[in-house]
Order: structure tokens, then sequence, then C-alpha cells
């Protein structure tokens, strides 16, 4: 099993909605949580189209852009 076969059990077995963003800053893996929220439709989607919070956008964007893990 690779890695992000792992982590996408890891994110299934939460019972908190999860996302996962790909290096292109696109939603690449939902756990059923987030998924009853956002949608289907969500997989391949920019983050800046599928979240609505600007506290929330802030936050992404921060770590995209230093990598340095935050609480929102």
């Amino acid at each position: 099993m690779d890695a992000v076969s792992s982590f996408k059990l890891l994110i299934d077995a939460s019972p908190s909605p999860l996302v996962l963003l790909d290096p292109q800053e696109r939603v690449s893996v939902l756990n059923d949580g987030a998924r009853s929220i956002l949608g289907e439709a969500t997989i391949g989607r920019h983050y800046i189209t599928v979240f609505r919070q600007p506290n929330l956008l802030d936050t992404v964007e921060a770590v995209f852009s230093d990598r340095v893990a935050r609480g929102t």
C-alpha cells in the first residue's frame, strides 16, 4: 500500500469532515463527512472555488505560502 492510499484510509476513518489538497491546490480527497457537506463534485476543484469562509481561505493560502501548519 502506498502513502496516499494509507493516508486516504486514515482520512476515511475520521468522524470529522476532512479534505486533502494536492500541491496544485486542488481538492484530491474527501472523507464521508466532507463529502456530505461539499459534494463529490468538489474533487479536482481549486480550493478557492470550494471554501467560502475568509478565515479558512486565509489559513490555507498561508500554509501553501510558507508550509507552516496552523489552526483555524
